[in-house]
């Protein structure tokens, strides 16, 4: 009801969105395409240039003409490729589906507090602040060029992100280097606001723009919102992003006129005039992965040459999914094919 009642896309633009229940499935073979182009070919280009648009900002920070559908979005193509649309895809699903759906979360305290806790329980030695900065084989192993002396180790999980990992591997030889230089980043600047009082409700999980609304942020995190432990009892937090692919330039302005740009958009986008009470801000020049055409294609290449390296493997938001759960279900592959080769 809310979809056919929004004033977002016009009534021929809604239509056109129904009518992907009799658009004819692509014959993908090896073919890739952008989500602007899979969006545009499914589902019309008033959904793709609106929805689409603001939900490859909030997740990659990017546009959909930047964006591989493949990579960022398998299990979409997989709706086309197994059941020939969407609409059907998710009919057919919905029927199989068994219980209330996923939400979001997180650890009080943010999610370091996963890995202080992992800290607790693992008897192992834990090396902080303590650089790599190349691996070299030995023997049957590897030998680890750490700031804090050199270490052997029979196996190796490289997990920083692919520019970090690619001045860790490069003494390896073998097209590591190249194959990690083409993973491009969005930079991404966020600023965090605090209000002991802020007269909106935010009901909601918060906002995203559009490349067409011409705004100088790509959204509103309502945070206070999402994860109620983020502010004290009573008052509210709103977390502002700016920059991506669209304006990859602003990331880079001084911390003022960020903040100013982030209270000009929560004016312009949510009303709010009143000035907050506590400001956070912090910048990543290079913050999400950006997964461009082509990424797919690169990143098996780069598996495929750690395969030659025994003990050797790879793992992060880098490759294969950036969110969380992406991370999680990545980092069991990753265990599992560690102790089928080696033992538990």
């Amino acid at each position: 009801p809310a979809f056919l009642k929004t004033p977002l896309l016009t009534p021929l633009q809604k239509l056109r969105v129904a009518a992907e229940l009799v658009i004819p499935p692509k014959k993908w073979g090896d073919t890739e395409e952008t989500v602007a182009q899979f969006g545009y070919r499914r589902l019309g280009r008033g959904f793709t240039d609106v929805f689409l648009n603001a939900m490859v900002a909030g997740i990659y920070a990017s546009t959909p003409e930047q964006t591989s559908i493949n990579a960022a979005f398998p299990l979409v193509v997989q709706l086309e490729k197994e059941y020939g649309g969407l609409f059907r895809g998710m009919f057919k699903k919905r029927k199989r589906s068994a219980g209330p759906g996923g939400h979001l979360t997180s650890f009080r305290g943010g999610v370091g507090t996963l890995v202080a806790h992992l800290e607790t329980l693992l008897d192992i030695g834990i090396h902080k602040g303590a650089a790599v900065e190349g691996i070299e084989r030995s023997g049957e192993g590897y030998r680890l060029a750490v700031s804090s002396g050199l270490h052997e180790a029979d196996v190796v999980v490289v997990a920083p992100p692919a520019h970090a990992a690619r001045d860790i591997l490069a003494p390896l030889g073998g097209g590591f280097a190249q194959r990690l230089d083409a993973i491009g980043y969005s930079p991404v600047a966020v600023v965090g606001l605090g209000y002991d009082h802020l007269d909106h409700p935010l009901d909601g999980f918060g906002l995203l723009t559009t490349s067409s609304a011409g705004k100088k942020i790509l959204g509103v995190l309502w945070d206070s919102s999402v994860f109620p432990d983020r502010a004290p009892q009573g008052k509210k937090s709103l977390r502002v992003l700016i920059g991506g692919q669209r304006d990859p330039d602003l990331p880079s302005l001084d911390e003022g006129k960020l903040v100013d740009l982030a209270l000009e958009g929560v004016a312009e986008t949510m009303g709010c005039r009143a000035a907050p009470d506590v400001v956070y801000f912090r910048r990543w020049a290079r913050g999400i992965p950006n997964y461009s055409v082509g990424h797919l294609a690169n990143v098996h290449g780069l598996f495929a040459l750690a395969e030659k390296f025994p003990g050797l493997y790879l793992n992060s938001n880098a490759y294969y999914g950036i969110s969380m759960n992406d991370c999680v279900a990545n980092g069991r592959k990753t265990a599992d094919k560690i102790t089928a080769a080696y033992g538990a």
